[in-house]
């Protein structure tokens, strides 16, 4: 639980990785969230893209296929 809530204080102090959060809700694909994300904070794509595999390996964020797009939502760890 300790590496968990240090997960948790260090996604709260990084900007990219709140903001990536905050549009993973289902609804947005892989893509779509970080282009928004790269553009909304002025940082590299790359930059947005190695945060959300961060994510998802360490089980914060689940991804859903649907048909040749990849749609992120939160785990439910984080709330």
């Amino acid at each position: 639980m300790d590496i968990i809530n240090q997960y948790k204080t260090d996604i709260r102090n990084d900007p990219v990785s709140a903001k990536i959060l905050d549009y993973s809700d289902g609804t947005l694909s892989y893509s779509q969230i970080y282009k928004t994300v790269s553009k909304k904070l002025g940082v590299a794509e790359i930059t947005v893209m190695k945060k959300m595999s961060d994510l998802r390996e360490k089980g914060f964020l689940v991804t859903e296929r649907k048909g040749r797009e990849v749609f992120y939502d939160k785990s439910g760890l984080f709330e």
